[in-house]
C-alpha cells in the first residue's frame, strides 16, 4: 500500500514538474507574446497598437512601430527595444535592464481648453528598475509647429509607493535640461527635486538652476539664473508657485536681479548698474498684475554716458500684447521726478504695433541734472 502511494506521489510531483515547463516553454514563444499584444489591441479597441513585434515574454520585446491613439492625441514609438529579466515572473519587481527607441513623435489632434486633472493615484502593482532609458529624438508636432527633443537618458525607480528619477538628461530647443526628483504615487503626490538647463552655444550663453518642492497640485520653484556674453553678465534669483491643475498655472512669481549692467543688452547704452525687484500674480482673465521697483547704482548724467535715473516703481496690470503701469514715479535725483501713468499696446489683429502712452506730470524737472550742458530749470507740467 506504501508502495504504490509512493508511487501515486511520484507520478504527480513528475507531472506537475511536467506541466510547469510545459507552461514555461510555452510562455517564452513569440506567438505567445503575440497573442498578447493582440488581446492588447483587442481590449483597448484599437487604441494600442504594436506593428513588427519580435521576442519573447521571457527575454523582451522589439518592435518597429507602437500607436498609442487618445481623442486629442496620437503618440507613436518608433524602432524599440525593452528587455527584462526573466526573475520578473517569479518576484514583485519588474527590472528592464535595457530600453532604446529610436523616435517618439506626439501630434496634438484637438486642443483640451481645459485645464489638466490631478490623478488619483500614480501607485504601479509591482515595482519597477529601469537603469537607463535612452530615446533617440520626441517630436511634439500642434498643427505646423514642431518642438523637437534629442537624447533623452532617464533612469527610473519605483517602489515604497514612491517614483525616483535618478537622472534624466534632454536637449531642447532652449538648451541642455537634466533633472532628478522623487514623487510619492499616492496622494497628495509630495514632490521634490532640482532642475537645470544650461545653453553654452547661444550668442548670449545662460544657466537655470532649480529646486522644486512641495506637492502635484502646488509647487514651489526657487530658481538661480546667469546670462553672460562676450562683454559682460548679470544673474538673479526666482521665487515661483505653479498650481498645474488650475486654468491659471501661475500663483505667484518673483523675479530679483541684484545686478544688470544696461550695456550687457547692448553696447550702444547708457551705462548704468540696475537692481531690479518685480513681482507678479494672476489677475482676471487671462491677465497678471504685480509691481515692479529698479534702482540705479550709478546714476550720472547723458553727458557721461550713464542713466539719469536714481529708482522708478509701478504696478503692472495686463498681458504680453497689452499692460498697464500705474502709480509710475521715476526719480531722476537733480534732475527732478515724474508721476504718472504709462501703457503699451502691441496687437497686430487691430494694426496697432508697440504703440507707448505716457500720462506724467513733473514740479521740477531740471535739464542740468539731465545732461551738464543744459541749463538749470525747475520746469512743471504734463508729458504725454
Amino acid at each position: 500500500m506504501r508502495a504504490r502511494l509512493f508511487k501515486i506521489l511520484l507520478w504527480l510531483a513528475v507531472l506537475s514538474s511536467a506541466m510547469v515547463l510545459g507552461l514555461m516553454w510555452f510562455a517564452g514563444r513569440e506567438w505567445t507574446l503575440q497573442y498578447a499584444l493582440n488581446e492588447l489591441t483587442s481590449r483597448t479597441e484599437g487604441q494600442v497598437n504594436v506593428i513588427g513585434a519580435r521576442g519573447g515574454l521571457y527575454e523582451g520585446l522589439t518592435f518597429d512601430r507602437l500607436e498609442i491613439r487618445r481623442l486629442d492625441q496620437l503618440i507613436v514609438l518608433e524602432q524599440g527595444v525593452i528587455l527584462w529579466e526573466p526573475a520578473m515572473f517569479l518576484s514583485k519587481t519588474l527590472h528592464v535592464k535595457q530600453a532604446n527607441i529610436a523616435r517618439i513623435t506626439v501630434e496634438i489632434i484637438k486642443k483640451s481648453t481645459a485645464p489638466a486633472q490631478e490623478p488619483a493615484s500614480l501607485e504601479l502593482p509591482i515595482n519597477l528598475v529601469m537603469p537607463l532609458v535612452k530615446v533617440g529624438v520626441i517630436e511634439i508636432r500642434d498643427a505646423d509647429k514642431i518642438t523637437r527633443l534629442t537624447s533623452l537618458e532617464l533612469g527610473v525607480q519605483y517602489a515604497s509607493k514612491r517614483w525616483q528619477v535618478e537622472r534624466a538628461t534632454i536637449g531642447t530647443p532652449w538648451g541642455a535640461a537634466k533633472a532628478g526628483l522623487t514623487l510619492d504615487a499616492i496622494r497628495p503626490f509630495a514632490i521634490k527635486g532640482d532642475i537645470a538647463f544650461a545653453q553654452e552655444s547661444a550668442e548670449t550663453p545662460y544657466r537655470i538652476a532649480a529646486g522644486i518642492s512641495g506637492r502635484l497640485s502646488d509647487i514651489g520653484i526657487a530658481a538661480n539664473f546667469s546670462v553672460k556674453d562676450a562683454n559682460s553678465g548679470f544673474g538673479g534669483s526666482v521665487i515661483a508657485a505653479l498650481a498645474p491643475f488650475k486654468s491659471q498655472p501661475l500663483v505667484r512669481a518673483n523675479v530679483k536681479v541684484p545686478k544688470l549692467g544696461l550695456r550687457s543688452l547692448g553696447q550702444s547704452l547708457p551705462d548704468a548698474m540696475l537692481a531690479i525687484d518685480a513681482s507678479l500674480e494672476p489677475d482676471t482673465g487671462h491677465t497678471f498684475k504685480g509691481g515692479i521697483n529698479v534702482i540705479n547704482a550709478t546714476r550720472g548724467t547723458l553727458d557721461q554716458e550713464r542713466l539719469p535715473l536714481t529708482s522708478a516703481s509701478a504696478r503692472v496690470a495686463g498681458n504680453m500684447t497689452r499692460f498697464n503701469l500705474s502709480d509710475l514715479v521715476l526719480d531722476l535725483g537733480e534732475g527732478g521726478q515724474f508721476r504718472g501713468s504709462a501703457s503699451y499696446r502691441n496687437d497686430a489683429a487691430l494694426g496697432v504695433l508697440d504703440r507707448i502712452t505716457l500720462a506724467l506730470n513733473t514740479q521740477n524737472l531740471n535739464l542740468n541734472g539731465l545732461h551738464a550742458k543744459l541749463r538749470k530749470t525747475a520746469i512743471k507740467g504734463e508729458a504725454t
